[in-house]
């Protein structure tokens, strides 16, 4: 029996380098340190992610928060998006590792001789985020542009660091992350992203004391964010193609994607819809 005790403790000790991960472990806290985690850039930009700091917190709801998970629920500012704005935890691992590599490679791409004797003790250069920032929003403002709209995505005053431009870009790829297809509807992502980014301005601007409301939360759930926002178009989405039997009913009967889509075109949708959705909309009407 010793010698099984023994054997168990052992597996204990090793069980958090069980976990499972794509590219980054990001979450194995022992064992011996995976080489991808000791590029300075990986380091940099995990480092980058975790200043939480000045960030006002939500409410906690311990119904939401999936048993396996242990210690603080806020580790980084992906996190911190999932408790606001009610992602899936999944979601939130896939798009952290997405950002990570997004900035460790675009950082690296940019490195240039003189620079090469930084790398070990390496910093994401602001120009990276920038640039990262043109490169994810660039539908978005062109968007804005065309239905004269001023973006939604605005830095506080007093901020001296990149921390909201970090929550922004993180914002949007965990929209896309549970989009389904939603995702070929660019300008619907354009227009969820736009009210949920000032949502998020709203958020980081107060700087009252004490925990926030988060603006989707299903008690028990970790979804909110999937059920209250992207269901409620798939299920438009879904009805539409039942009604076209695989595109063999006239396409005056019902709504293809782009017909869809071509609804978030025009500032009408911010008065039919407006946030959160309403559910009466005509944009919601069941094909007959």
């Amino acid at each position: 029996m010793p010698r099984f005790d023994e054997y168990a403790e052992g597996v204990e000790k090793k069980k958090a380098s069980f976990s499972h991960y794509n590219i980054l472990p990001l979450n194995i806290t022992s064992g011996p340190t995976q080489p991808v985690m000791e590029i300075p850039e990986i380091k940099a930009a995990v480092e980058l992610l975790r200043w939480t700091q000045n960030l006002p917190m939500p409410r906690p709801d311990p119904t939401s928060v999936p048993q396996e998970i242990e210690g603080p629920v806020v580790n980084d500012l992906l996190d911190w998006l999932w408790q606001t704005f009610g992602f899936q935890k999944g979601n939130v691992e896939n798009q952290k590792e997405h950002l990570i590599l997004l900035l460790a490679n675009m950082d690296m791409r940019g490195i240039d001789s003189a620079r090469q004797g930084e790398r070990q003790i390496h910093m994401i250069h602001r120009n990276t985020i920038d640039r990262l920032m043109k490169k994810v929003f660039q539908n978005y403002i062109s968007w804005c542009r065309y239905l004269h709209l001023e973006s939604n995505i605005k830095i506080p005053r007093d901020e001296s660091t990149q921390q909201p431009e970090l929550l922004y870009i993180g914002l949007y790829l965990l929209i896309w992350g549970e989009a389904s297809n939603v995702r070929f509807m660019p300008e619907c992502l354009c227009y969820i992203f736009h009210h949920m980014a000032r949502d998020l301005y709203d958020i980081i601007s107060d700087r009252r004391e004490g925990f926030f409301e988060p603006p989707f939360q299903r008690e028990g759930s970790d979804d909110a964010f999937l059920q209250l926002v992207i269901q409620p178009i798939y299920n438009v989405i879904y009805n539409e193609a039942v009604m076209g039997k695989h595109g063999t009913v006239s396409h005056s009967k019902w709504r293809n994607y782009d017909d869809l889509n071509e609804f978030f075109w025009s500032k009408k949708c911010f008065k039919q819809l407006g946030w959160p959705m309403n559910q009466a909309s005509d944009f919601f009407t069941s094909p007959t």
